[in-house]
């Protein structure tokens, strides 16, 4: 299987899951309000840093660069499906993708080290 498509996988299945979780207890009133918006960001933050470090361990070389590349494809999923459900496009939207960019990344740089085709 294609490595992009692994790390994409985890990556969606880590945020579907979560944001099940969060949504859970938002139903039992445990979280609400600015708390659920931080928790959900932060869900996306973890969802992209674990789908770059499966891309990051699945690789021989360059983390950075694979966890840019594997970013952008999340990112640009996320732009398509904010397009088509017709979200509103602000500045805390680029600010939002940049956070999330920078953490695929460090979770690439991360798995790269973690990786046992360095060995």
């Amino acid at each position: 299987m294609n490595k992009y498509l692994k790390s994409s996988i985890y990556t969606f299945s880590f945020l579907i899951g979560l944001t099940l979780f969060t949504t859970l207890l938002n139903y039992i009133n445990i979280l609400n309000g600015k708390t659920l918006l931080i928790v959900n960001i932060i869900v996306s933050i973890i969802s992209l840093f674990i789908g770059g470090f499966v891309i990051g361990k699945n690789s021989s070389s360059k983390g950075w660069l694979n966890g840019i590349k594997m970013g952008g494809i999340n990112i640009g999923i996320f732009l398509i499906l904010s397009i088509l459900l017709k979200f509103k496009f602000a500045v805390f939207s680029i600010v939002y993708y940049i956070i999330l960019m920078i953490f695929s990344i460090l979770g690439s740089m991360v798995g790269i080290s973690k990786s046992n085709i360095n060995e």
